[in-house]
């Protein structure tokens, strides 16, 4: 869309590669608050689970507590992290966090070659609980094509 000379401010036409250039950033600056958005909340997905257990929880706890003590004595970061042997960052990721619940990760579901069947897997595994491994790998492979159109071989 081009417009007049008197619709512009500066009394310019524009031409059609300036309105992509203008829409680029706009896209860009809402992509941008987006990301910022999320990674505010992201913390409140995990909100909900309870503190996991284990050497690691532990030592989270742990170290949360004496972040949380030495801030509270007016220690700085800086000298937080000296004092514990800890990063800077890991010092300011405790010091952020309101509770130690909020520093548990959610945990992060990476595409498998198994991903797709899943549900098929979960129920084969409910009706016969000592099914081999390998006789799963064979059914799927049975009716399975892969993305690139081969059929996989055993």
């Amino acid at each position: 869309m081009t417009t007049t000379p008197s619709d512009s401010p500066t009394g310019a036409a524009r031409t059609p590669s300036r309105d992509r250039g203008d829409r680029w950033h706009l896209w860009h600056g809402l992509g941008e608050a987006v990301r910022k958005e999320v990674a505010a909340h992201c913390a409140c997905w995990a909100k909900g689970m309870p503190l996991q257990e284990g050497k690691r929880a532990a030592a989270t706890l742990e170290r949360w507590q004496q972040v949380r003590e030495l801030r509270a004595r007016n220690v700085g970061l800086l000298e937080c992290a000296r004092r514990l042997n800890l990063s800077l960052n890991t010092v300011k990721r405790y010091d952020r966090a309101s509770e130690p619940q909020r520093l548990q990760r959610v945990p992060k579901y990476r595409p498998t070659l198994a991903g797709p069947h899943r549900d098929y897997l979960r129920k084969r595994r409910a009706e016969e609980p000592g099914v081999p491994v390998q006789q799963l790998l064979r059914e799927i492979r049975a009716f399975t094509i892969y993305f690139d159109g081969r059929i996989p071989t055993p």
